[in-house]
């Protein structure tokens, strides 16, 4: 299950994905969505951006912030040694895999690593953004799963807390 939720208001999810259950909490009033082979309809960053096969995503559409659980193959036997690069490559849309500067991996529950990390994308438009977010790693039977949290660096300060607080509760089984 999804164990206890974390202080404030958040909605459980448990959902079967690719060989296992997933789950975890996320702010009541985010929208949920699901995408599926996340950059057929994305030509622009498939060279920056890995080809999950299976993506969920929470998010608040007019502040730009979301959790989203990745899932993709992966040959490291645990979370530490997933390559930051395998990691950028799927949470940095429009950032190269060079562009994420991560801060110290930092153990959790169960196998998992977390990390914060910061970028800058560059929208369609060309606009730039700066992005800070923080990463929750772990490995099952041969993929990767990161359940991931983001904000513009000018709403982190406000938002560090709730979207620690959710992938805290992130826990992947297998299936």
């Amino acid at each position: 299950g999804v164990g206890a939720a974390p202080g404030g208001t958040f909605t459980p999810l448990v959902v079967e994905v690719p060989g296992a259950i997933a789950s975890f909490y996320y702010p009541f009033d985010w929208q949920l969505s699901e995408e599926f082979e996340l950059a057929i309809d994305r030509p622009r960053l498939e060279s920056a951006r890995g080809k999950p096969k299976f993506t969920i995503k929470v998010s608040n559409f007019s502040k730009a912030e979301d959790i989203a659980l990745f899932i993709a193959p992966t040959s490291a036997k645990d979370a530490a040694s997933v390559p930051a690069a395998e990691v950028s490559a799927l949470i940095a849309e429009g950032a190269s895999g060079g562009d994420v500067r991560y801060g110290k991996a930092e153990a959790v529950a169960d196998g998992g690593v977390t990390y914060d990390y910061k970028y800058t994308t560059v929208t369609d438009a060309g606009y730039a953004f700066d992005r800070k977010g923080v990463v929750t790693v772990r490995v099952v039977g041969g993929r990767v799963y990161l359940l991931n949290g983001v904000a513009t660096v000018k709403r982190w300060k406000a938002l560090e807390g709730l979207l620690k607080s959710a992938l805290g509760t992130f826990k992947v089984y297998a299936a």
